[in-house]
């Protein structure tokens, strides 16, 4: 699982798992509805744009929409990232309503083990495994998905590359990359650290 490097503590998260188990499944179950998503706003994509080819940089390119984006689901996430990264964990009681928090809950018995085994390779399956079968979810985030990209979903423009809102946003983010998106995630969450813990958060 890719984590950022530094925490308040000041302590390194590189080499080895010191904090306690709850802070990695949170981090793991927030990276595959990032994912999740990911994958979602991509295939939304290639349907309004037949000639596109859905690989893995358009679906980079739907995480990247959902970590930059005002209608991504990075805004909607930000303040319960900040919450966790200043106290490094989720208060249940404040959170108890919150449809992600109660994603974590549900998925505790499939991320603890992955946890508590600290194997990378399969946390990473994990992750994509997630995020796939997340296409086909009927459920709160997918709800919570529709109604946030809603004002994008105007009437599809007939034409070979769609000019409908969403498209033309999702577009802005559609470009080359010099890094892996699983870096560009670790950056946005070292930058949130970054802001919470120099009093800015």
């Amino acid at each position: 699982m890719k984590i950022p490097e530094k925490i308040k503590s000041g302590t390194s998260l590189n080499t080895s798992r010191n904090l306690p188990e709850i802070f990695y499944i949170i981090l793991l179950t927030l990276d595959g509805i990032l994912k999740r998503y990911g994958f979602k706003d991509a295939e939304l994509y290639k349907i309004h744009n037949k000639d596109e080819e859905y690989d893995f940089e358009l679906i980079s390119s739907g995480i990247m929409f959902n970590l930059f984006s005002d209608y991504g689901i990075g805004k909607m996430l930000e303040p319960l990232i900040e919450d966790f990264f200043r106290e490094l964990e989720l208060c249940p009681e404040k959170y108890k309503n919150n449809i992600f928090y109660k994603e974590i809950v549900r998925l505790v018995p499939e991320t603890l083990p992955l946890i508590r085994e600290a194997n990378t390779q399969k946390e990473t399956e994990w992750i994509y495994e997630y995020a796939i079968k997340g296409l086909k979810f009927k459920d709160e985030l997918q709800q919570e998905r529709l109604c946030r990209i809603e004002p994008l979903l105007g009437k599809k423009k007939k034409s070979k590359t769609c000019k409908c809102e969403f498209c033309i946003e999702f577009r802005r983010f559609h470009k080359e990359r010099t890094k892996h998106i699983d870096f560009i995630i670790i950056d946005v969450l070292k930058e949130i650290d970054r802001r919470v813990n120099s009093g800015f958060g």
